[in-house]
């Protein structure tokens, strides 16, 4: 019997129009796959960021949103980065006790959103990342922001600081093996162009001054699968963006210098082998994310300067072939892999259209390959 491919769309449980417009999604994205002979079966994916995902009386709406209409929850993603990094201890220097870490009621409320979906899924992935920022211009010394390190003190710091992401990802993930879940660790930038504070806010800028480059360190292959043992959920667009880091460095005349910092290395072609190849995430993936990219900028906005440079603002021709994305969905397919399309979803009105618009070239060459 041929298993289904599971596509999840992102959810915000809390707002009664995306959940209208996920059910009528949900149902057109079926029938389209069946279309071209893919059987799909469309779940949702749970993202808790921006912040008002996690206030407290969002997650009671979102329980009693998943009472009423008991939508199939297939993949979930914690709030990330800052005090919901994984090495966010009392111990770091960047510890705020008036900001506590959500990491874990967050999995806490993973768990009782699951026990009320009618047909849970078996293990169900919920993925923090590893979160650490390194911003390129921060100052030394400078501990204000949680999870914040300048690059000199990340340097001096780095064995620790992986010594505790990897302690406190055990710690979840023994949170979620309790409560019949998997923790898993997304893959994320090695650099990135973007406004740091997006997260936590919501808000889109249009204040230039504000998308700066970042290292999001440890996210190389090697210390993924140590702090992960081994659990990752894979990000196609991520590992694409970092792949043409070299590239948009060149272009760009952007030293490498602080990135090879962070990561220990002197050159390209050891960067290139600690960000490792595809086949080796998806041999530790136990869930996927798919987007097209342009770059490693995010959220800039469309034909800025910025964008124009590092892609990320709907400017730049995608790097990911149609071919690409074939690869992954059918591994994926092959192991009931849960696979989000984390697209930019337009708001004006909300639809779940570029959902289609993404899927639909690439179900057209699915069977040729």
């Amino acid at each position: 019997m041929t298993k289904l491919l599971q596509i999840a769309l992102p959810l915000m449980l809390h707002f009664d129009k995306e959940i209208e417009a996920f059910l009528e999604a949900k149902d057109r994205i079926e029938i389209l796959s069946d279309s071209y002979g893919v059987p799909t079966e469309v779940g949702a994916f749970l993202p808790f960021l921006p912040g008002h995902s996690i206030k407290s009386e969002n997650f009671e709406k979102q329980l009693e949103n998943e009472r009423k209409y008991g939508i199939p929850i297939r993949l979930v993603e914690t709030c990330i980065q800052r005090n919901n990094s994984l090495a966010y201890v009392p111990s770091d220097p960047t510890y705020n006790s008036e900001k506590p870490s959500d990491l874990g009621r967050t999995i806490d409320h993973v768990a009782r959103l699951r026990d009320l979906d009618p047909n849970p899924r078996e293990n169900l992935v919920v993925a923090p990342h590893v979160g650490v920022i390194v911003p390129h211009d921060l100052k030394e010394g400078d501990f204000s922001i949680p999870g914040f390190y300048s690059v000199p003190d990340f340097v001096k710091m780095r064995d620790k600081i992986i010594d505790t992401a990897e302690s406190r990802f055990a710690g979840l993930q023994e949170l979620g093996i309790q409560k019949g879940l998997t923790l898993a660790i997304e893959n994320a930038y090695l650099a990135v162009v973007q406004d740091s504070s997006f997260w936590q806010t919501g808000n889109r800028t249009e204040d230039m001054d504000k998308y700066k480059m970042h290292y999001e360190v440890l996210n190389d292959l090697p210390n993924l699968s140590k702090i992960s043992r081994g659990n990752l959920v894979l990000d196609l667009a991520h590992l694409v963006a970092m792949e043409e880091i070299p590239n948009a460095f060149s272009r760009n005349n952007f030293s490498p210098d602080n990135l090879f910092a962070t990561m220990g290395i002197s050159s390209w072609d050891e960067y290139e082998k600690r960000v490792g190849m595809q086949e080796e995430y998806m041999a530790q993936a136990r869930a996927v994310h798919i987007s097209q990219v342009e770059g490693i900028g995010v959220r800039l906005p469309a034909n800025s300067e910025p964008a124009q440079h590092w892609g990320g603002g709907k400017t730049l021709q995608g790097l990911i072939p149609k071919e690409r994305f074939v690869d992954v969905l059918k591994e994926s397919q092959r192991r009931n892999l849960p696979v989000s399309l984390e697209l930019d979803y337009s708001f004006k009105p909300f639809t779940y259209k570029e959902a289609d618009d993404l899927l639909e070239p690439i179900l057209k060459i699915y069977d040729d390959f």
